[in-house]
């Protein structure tokens, strides 16, 4: 076996050298590549994530509309029932009519507590009212748009709700008359606590 000289053994490092820098240059290429197509991927991923929460935010938005305006029609249609139905009958004796009151007059209408009833429950049904004829006539399509109206649609909701509350327990002061006082107020505070939890 012959030894090589140093002028044959030179040339080939050189080879393993370049062959050696390429094989780096490859792996690098191509871990460039993999990163890229990585990020694709991700971003592709979280385009996804981000439509589907968005369709989500969306639905959710069109379910509280469609919740509100049932709970709108419901209110309304309370408050309307209720101002027509008041406890105590009407005059319609055109005989007997008392001096404070006139034909076909509620017998409470001259009442401290039937006044505020009839004031905070035709209140409440002008809300509901009002709220019907927006969610129905107005189409709102833009999220940011929606959102902010379903907030002061919430809050007149939340509005409506309390006076037909108050409309209803000034009722029970006339309901239970002026002897039973106690029970008017016994319902007033348990109503309270209610609604304070």
């Amino acid at each position: 076996m012959e030894v090589q000289s140093a002028k044959m053994i030179r040339p080939q490092e050189k080879i393993y050298t370049s062959a050696r820098v390429e094989t780096n240059s490859n792996v690098k290429h191509q871990e460039v590549l993999y990163q890229q197509e990585h990020k694709r991927q991700t971003t592709k991923n979280v385009q996804g994530i981000a439509k589907y929460v968005n369709k989500m935010l969306v639905e959710g938005l069109n379910n509280a509309i469609n919740s509100t305006t049932g709970v709108a029609v419901l209110i309304a249609t309370v408050a309307f029932a209720a101002i027509f139905t008041v406890p105590g009958q009407y005059v319609d004796d055109p005989g007997e009519i008392p001096p404070e009151l006139s034909l076909g007059e509620a017998n409470i209408a001259p009442k401290a507590p039937f006044i505020v009833f009839f004031i905070f429950d035709s209140i409440a049904l002008i809300i509901s009212l009002a709220v019907v004829a927006v969610q129905t006539s107005v189409v709102v399509i833009e999220r940011k748009a929606k959102k902010q109206s379903m907030a002061i649609i919430n809050k007149l909701m939340w509005i409506a709700c309390a006076f037909v509350s108050v409309a209803f327990l000034s009722l029970s002061y006339v309901v239970v008359g002026d002897r039973e006082k106690w029970f008017a107020v016994a319902v007033r505070i348990i109503g309270a606590r209610k609604a304070s939890d």
